[in-house]
């Protein structure tokens, strides 16, 4: 329940446009730039745990994974990066990045890393929308210091 009010909150602030002064006046071009590359590092993070690169550590929060040929996840991972850069440096293949993207769920498919999709198109599920409890927002429950920190946070 703390995403989704978060969000709401986030939502009725940039409908404000309490985000647009907050961006334009408050932050420097040096902070969006750091703000900007620390997104891209933290998603680097999340890929890199993915394919195998890094795994967790209970001394150093991070360290590194399995390296063995054994590793499918990581080799396609490292070799569809490849393919991907080689497309944008040698001269601008148009599509370059859904060409590997593809190229990669091929193989994935085809070596068995990844189940095939069953079909083209799916319905979504829906079963889990709006399945939020405010149970922990109650006085009394002695959670309500945490929600609102979870909440700013």
């Amino acid at each position: 329940s703390c995403c989704f009010v978060s969000g709401a909150l986030l939502v009725a602030l940039a409908a404000c446009g309490v985000c647009h002064f907050v961006v334009s006046v408050l932050l420097s071009e040096h902070l969006k730039k750091a703000i900007t590359v620390a997104i891209g590092v933290f998603q680097a993070l999340i890929g890199f745990q993915v394919m195998g690169l890094v795994v967790g550590s209970s001394d150093t929060l991070v360290t590194l994974g399995d390296m063995s040929l054994s590793n499918g996840r990581l080799y396609l991972a490292l070799s569809g990066f490849c393919a991907i850069s080689a497309m944008l440096a040698s001269g601008g293949v148009p599509g370059a990045m859904l060409i590997g993207i593809w190229l990669m769920a091929f193989v994935a498919w085809g070596t068995g890393l990844a189940a095939a999709p069953a079909g083209v198109v799916a319905w979504p599920e829906f079963g889990a929308t709006f399945a939020v409890s405010f149970d922990a927002w109650a006085w009394g429950s002695g959670k309500l210091t945490g929600m609102v920190v979870g909440t700013l946070v």
